[in-house]
């Protein structure tokens, strides 16, 4: 092939993959009067969310006196800090590595339309908490407004499109808000609601994570956090993966785990569609060839691992009783060329059992390969999601099991992870940033400063990639840590740092994760190769 045919073939490809336009002048900040205000009328799923009434939040308000006893609390209407409106739009950046903001958020408030309900755990209600319309994550760095929605093209280089359209047609037959109770058709499977405008939402989501791959590939920001709903996670090519041991006993486990689109894998497919070829990638821009896909939420990140496994080729056996012939099929669905395979990783850091009772029950010592490592953690003390035995632990007992859950994540990760993060050195770092495992949450006993940790070995042992963050998980939106309450004899009140300090879990946990990405030192330009 000639110099001047292979130019002509690189400007056809450059053509057929127009970049996304960001000049646009960002939307004017709302004025809005106060953070409930504003919230409450923005959809009217949020009106009939009460906070207190979050799932676990009555059991979780544990106050302690001076005796180290716990005391669960009346839940009231908590005062909470002061949250200032900050610009929604980003600055205008040149396509430079100087010009670059460090960390910017991205809010997709398509996000807001997906109505799981008052009383569902994956509310909306997590978005507000995170300051989609003010406070949040605003007040510590720079933040936009996502109104992208990812095109068809994009979604099904990770999901069929029979499955796509199957969630389209289930979202056509429904209302746009749902009930506290579901309704005939409201549910995808045992835990994953639908409402009519659940789609448009995923779609959003995805939209926003590959316009947040087109900023830190252009270098008008450093690190991206994209603060989406629903999460995507647990959802494979084909909608829920199936588990061999619970696909026929136990069907609630083989659920998508309130996810619709695979967020983190659409935008690892389109980083490397859009700028994994080095001729199609402009001069000005980075190249995002090797994808890693880290994901800490603390349940197994499943469907991102099937998704990641069908980039070679493969046959799998279908989930079919014990007493039948096996069956399988051919797996095959690529991003790029036929090195995905060996240019995209992912690595899940979660809670297992051994038994398999903990969901989705996958990613165990043996399920890892060398561009796929899981790191299982055990759980330590009550059982997970058992919130009344969480609640009946001492202040002291806490501290003790956090002690344990950060060692236990710093020695796992830094000797099974680490190690085949540095050798794969990654162009693009994707976290699935699930904050479900904080100690304020159901399940594990994470706090702020394992986020931060965690965050900064991962962007260590890559440094020359760019970063997007994709939230997930993490439910816990009532106010942490509980306020001090009066007892018998006795009564003390929460100074004004206090007040100050005490935020929602699920803001506290994130927080911190994105603080370490802001902390975090540009990352050197990948070099450029043919």
């Amino acid at each position: 092939m000639t110099r001047s045919t292979r130019q002509n073939d690189d400007e056809r490809m450059r053509a057929n993959v127009p970049p996304i336009d960001f000049d646009q002048d960002p939307p004017p900040t709302p004025k809005t009067p106060a953070f409930a205000d504003a919230v409450d009328s923005l959809t009217p799923a949020l009106d009939r969310i009460n906070l207190d009434k979050k799932r676990g939040a009555d059991d979780l308000r544990v106050s302690f006196d001076d005796d180290d006893e716990p005391r669960s609390t009346t839940s009231r209407d908590s005062k909470r800090s002061s949250l200032i409106d900050t610009p929604v739009g980003i600055k205008q950046l040149k396509h430079s590595p100087t010009g670059a903001a460090s960390t910017l958020v991205l809010y997709s408030k398509a996000g807001l339309g997906h109505d799981t309900g008052a009383k569902h755990q994956e509310s909306v209600m997590r978005l507000a908490i995170l300051g989609v319309v003010t406070g949040g994550l605003r007040e510590t760095v720079e933040a936009r407004e996502s109104t992208f929605r990812a095109p068809l093209g994009d979604v099904i280089r990770v999901h069929d499109v029979d499955y796509v359209r199957s969630l389209q047609e289930k979202c056509a037959k429904l209302p746009a808000t749902s009930l506290d109770t579901a309704s005939q058709g409201a549910c995808l499977d045992t835990d994953t609601r639908l409402c009519a405008n659940s789609l448009d939402a995923a779609l959003g989501g995805c939209g926003a994570a590959c316009e947040a791959i087109d900023l830190v590939a252009t270098h008008q920001a450093a690190n991206v956090f994209v603060a989406c709903r629903p999460p995507g996670h647990h959802v494979g090519p084909r909608g829920a993966v199936a588990c061999f041991r619970h696909f026929w006993k136990s069907p609630d486990m083989c659920s998508c785990g309130f996810c619709l689109l695979n967020t983190a894998a659409v935008a690892g497919a389109y980083a490397r569609y859009r700028y994994g070829r080095p001729r199609a990638v402009p001069e000005q821009a980075r190249v995002l060839r090797k994808v890693a896909i880290i994901d800490f939420d603390v349940h197994h990140g499943n469907g991102t691992e099937a998704i990641v496994k069908g980039l070679k080729p493969h046959r799998e056996r279908k989930p079919l009783p014990d007493s039948w012939p096996e069956e399988h099929h051919d797996v095959h669905k690529p991003w790029l060329d036929e090195s995905d395979g060996d240019e995209v990783f992912f690595g899940s850091v979660h809670l297992w059992d051994a038994k398999g009772a903990f969901y989705p029950g996958g990613g165990g010592p043996n399920d890892s390969s060398a561009t796929i490592v899981n790191v299982p953690l055990s759980a330590v003390g009550p059982k997970p999601g058992d919130v009344r035995a969480r609640q009946a632990l001492s202040a002291s007992q806490r501290a003790k099991l956090c002690q344990e859950a950060g060692d236990n994540l710093r020695r796992d990760v830094s000797a099974q992870l680490l190690p085949a993060l540095q050798r794969f050195d990654a162009d693009l770092v994707i976290f699935s940033a699930g904050f479900d495992g904080y100690e304020a949450d159901l399940y594990h006993w994470f706090r702020e400063e394992d986020y931060a940790w965690l965050t900064h070995a991962v962007l260590d042992a890559s440094p020359r990639a760019a970063c997007v963050s994709i939230l997930e998980g993490g439910y816990s939106t009532w106010d942490w840590p509980p306020k001090v309450v009066s007892r018998a004899g006795t009564r003390r009140k929460a100074s004004e740092d206090d007040e100050v300090a005490q935020r929602p879990g699920l803001l506290r946990a994130c927080g911190a994760h994105v603080a370490a990405l802001n902390a975090r030192a540009p990352p050197s330009p990948p070099p450029r190769g043919f």
